[in-house]
Order: structure tokens, then sequence, then C-alpha cells
């Protein structure tokens, strides 16, 4: 069984305040925690896949008119013609047992997705701290 910890999206507007991209991913995912629904990579990377368009009124105004925040605004991004979009998505999740299973997509210029997965145990045995400094 995994834990839901966090939903959180990583772009370079968002660095400065979340969008309701991010509020709107986190009420999906409450939700089918709540529903005590199977949790897995597929049924993560389907909240990523979203591509609905919040109305006017919710989207933020960036400086760069609203015909283009409204294709930035869905949680998956698709500009065609400005060869502009998603190109990665990953999910963590972490069992009881501190097993870890880490997915990433990355998608091409075709669209085409290419899977990685990586699984690994993580040892909180140790009293060690670690400080993690940006470089």
């Amino acid at each position: 069984m995994y834990y839901l910890l966090e939903y959180t999206d990583l772009a370079i507007t968002y660095l400065i305040r979340p969008g309701q991209k991010v509020a709107t991913g986190k009420m999906v995912l409450k939700t089918i925690v709540d529903r005590h629904e199977a949790i897995s990579p597929n049924s993560l990377f389907n909240v990523l896949d979203d591509k609905t368009i919040p109305p006017d009124e919710m989207l933020p105004d960036t400086g760069i008119g609203l015909e283009m925040e409204r294709p930035l605004s869905s949680t998956f991004i698709d500009i065609p013609h400005k060869n502009y979009g998603t190109r990665f998505q990953t999910v963590i999740l972490v069992d009881n047992d501190m097993h870890a299973v880490f997915v990433e997509r990355s998608r091409d210029n075709n669209g085409k997705w290419e899977l990685r997965t990586h699984e690994f145990d993580i040892d909180i045995s140790s009293n060690e701290t670690h400080d993690f400094k940006r470089t």
C-alpha cells in the first residue's frame, strides 16, 4: 500500500506561486486516497495527463496573454504548433516497507513516450542526517 505525500508541478512560473493545476491535482489525488483506490504509477500518470483548461477567471496573469495562458494552465501541456509541452512526468511511490518505485516517462517530439522504472529500498535505520544543498 502506498501513501500520498505530495503532488507538485515544477515549472518556472510555479516556482513563484503555485497554480490552479497544482490545487486540482491535489484534489484529484485526495479523492483517489479517500476512496481507497489502488495507487499505481498508471493511475497517477492518468492524473498527470489531464488536459482540462480552467475557466478564464481562474487563470493567472503572467503577462503572456490569455491565448497562451489557456494551454499552459492544463496539467498536461501540448502546444504542437509551438513544439512546446510536457516532456517528462515522474511518479514516486513508497510503500510501508520503505520500498520505493520511481517511474519516469519522457516524450519525444513525435509524442511517443519512453518509460523508465527504478526500484530501491530506503534505509531509515541510520541516525545520520544529511544536509542537502543546492549546487
